[in-house]
């Protein structure tokens, strides 16, 4: 019989479209869940069910309803904050695993009529979602003075100098892979990112790109978010992440240990940094140092209260992760133990580092004034109701706009990269002019990403259909190694291989010159079109998502 009395899970939200994150504030844009990232989170959630919820499994949760599910054995929490709508998604499609349809999911009305869930029974558990404006324990690193100064230092580091002096040369040979955006060290994550994005939808970038390289960038988005992400001390201002994250988790755990409350199962879904920051927070990159890197879409930590038995009756904590859909959970160790862990012990460890509530957020960031629901729900309230004095002067605007336009040229709106550049980057002082260059880049990267995203139609690639003969193409592994397929026409990009080291040229082989590279370039290029498709510019970004 088991002895896990209640289990928290923490996980990864499945993949999604380019998500780009300013690499000096960490604000997110605009992204959105592919049906790979479904069918990834949905598979978590199967995993989880055959592991916790069925009763033959060895670490089944004493007590929990195995069909029907119980919303009062049961709290989902969900970073609502940057990528928060592909992480809601992806609480749906997981708990969709967890829980799947039951036909016994249906009531008997007066009249002895029978009525079945919809969808043959589908179980609705009620998701709760951590919104930042309320709640910052999913995302406590943004609008956070303390967590940009550490980002400037780690920048600012020898280590971070070295190794971006190290591969300048590697990072400018991705130029004609990444269009235009910054190959600067400091945009390491969303170069991966975006190349990862293209390597996994999109056919033709994927058949352009040689061998090695999403191996290589993949390694100093690693060494960029770990450094991000961490600090030397424990409590640290970068371990922001996981201190706040923290809290969620203990007080799960007590409820599970210490009360008669009916939780049994706790899923909090999140992003990558919440995975990195608490690995650190908890010491166990000390004895394992792949926790060091960015967790694949759905992994998952497991935290399982296990009960002993006498002489010593206090409940243990087992700690298990599992990176991505492709793994087995694997158990993990915390503050230097070598087995499962007093959960006493464990909360005694990690109290003093959390941050328990806003308040304690709002000290820990610097944030002037101080933080509290009420005030700031007053300001958002008052920021979208005029003033009175401002009525009379609106309407009077309103009507210039509709009569006037007649006769009045109205200048078009700066460029949104410029209005942030000057007035939300620029205005501090002692900036150089190659900073300010490279905030310049950022943004119009954004601007792009936007332009690409609020296009009406979307991308061939980004459409994952059956094959006619019914074989699903899809992909796994996400940078370390890759099977990719698209649909629609192949592009067959031109050569821009003049700015690569010869080691990186498509074609490029050891035993063969230089030149041999083009001509397998060329006779590809002959073989690509003479199938009916259409020459691509590799620069062309309509194929780009």
């Amino acid at each position: 019989m088991s002895n896990n009395i209640g289990t928290v899970i923490i996980s990864r939200h499945g993949d999604r479209t380019h998500y780009f994150q300013d690499p000096k504030t960490y604000k997110g844009f605009f992204t959105k869940i592919t049906p790979l990232g479904l069918v990834e989170s949905n598979k978590l959630g199967r995993d989880l069910r055959s592991i916790y919820v069925n009763p033959e499994s060895r670490s089944h949760i004493q007590g929990i309803h195995s069909d029907l599910a119980d919303n009062k054995q049961i709290q989902v929490l969900s970073k609502s904050g940057g990528e928060g709508n592909v992480i809601f998604d992806s609480t749906i499609a997981l708990l969709q695993g967890l829980y799947p349809p039951n036909p016994r999911n249906r009531i008997t009305l007066a009249n002895g009529t029978d009525i079945v869930a919809p969808l043959n029974g589908h179980q609705y558990i009620a998701v709760e979602t951590v919104e930042p404006k309320n709640n910052r324990a999913l995302e406590p690193w943004t609008d956070c003075p303390n967590f940009q100064q550490h980002i400037r230092e780690f920048y600012n580091s020898d280590e971070f100098r070295a190794v971006a002096k190290d591969n300048e040369d590697f990072l400018g040979s991705l130029e004609p892979f990444v269009f235009g955006r910054p190959t600067k060290l400091e945009n390491a994550w969303n170069i991966y990112d975006f190349m990862n994005t293209q390597l996994t939808y999109n056919q033709t970038y994927a058949y352009r790109l040689p061998p090695h390289v999403i191996e290589k960038i993949r390694s100093l988005a690693d060494f960029h978010e770990n450094g991000v992400f961490s600090d030397k001390m424990s409590s640290g201002i970068g371990n922001i992440a996981g201190r706040s994250l923290m809290a969620l988790v203990l007080t799960a755990l007590d409820r599970m240990g210490f009360s008669d409350d009916p939780l049994k199962f706790t899923l909090i879904e999140t992003g990558y940094q919440s995975f990195i920051s608490f690995f650190h927070e908890i010491e166990a990159v000390k004895e394992d140092s792949e926790l060091e890197a960015i967790p694949e879409f759905s992994s998952a930590i497991a935290l399982e209260l296990h009960e002993t038995h006498p002489p010593d009756v206090r409940a243990m904590l087992r700690l298990k992760f599992k990176n991505g859909t492709e793994e087995d959970f694997k158990t993990i160790h915390a503050y230097g133990h070598r087995g499962d862990i007093p959960l006493t012990e464990f909360i005694y460890r990690a109290k003093p580092g959390v941050i328990e509530n806003n308040e304690e957020w709002a000290r820990v960031c610097g944030v002037r004034g101080g933080w509290d629901v009420t005030t700031a729900l007053a300001d958002s309230t008052a920021a979208t109701v005029p003033s009175p004095s401002l009525i009379i002067p609106l309407i009077l605007l309103a009507v210039f706009f509709v009569f006037g336009r007649r006769w009045v040229k109205i200048a078009s709106p700066p460029h949104l990269a410029s209005v942030i550049s000057h007035c939300g980057c620029n205005c501090a002082k002692g900036k150089s002019k190659e900073d300010e260059l490279y905030e310049q880049q950022v943004y119009e990267e954004m601007n792009r990403d936007r332009e690409l995203f609020l296009q009406p139609r979307e991308s061939p690639q980004m459409q994952m259909s059956e094959k006619k003969d019914g074989e699903i193409r899809s992909s796994s592994g996400h940078g370390h190694g890759h099977s990719r397929a698209g649909s629609g026409p192949l592009q067959q990009p031109q050569a821009r291989d003049s700015s690569l080291p010869p080691s990186l040229r498509p074609g490029y082989t050891s035993s063969s010159p230089p030149t041999a590279g083009s001509a397998l370039h060329s006779q590809t290029q002959t073989q690509t079109q003479t199938q009916g498709e259409i020459p691509f510019n590799i620069r062309d970004k309509s194929n780009i998502l």
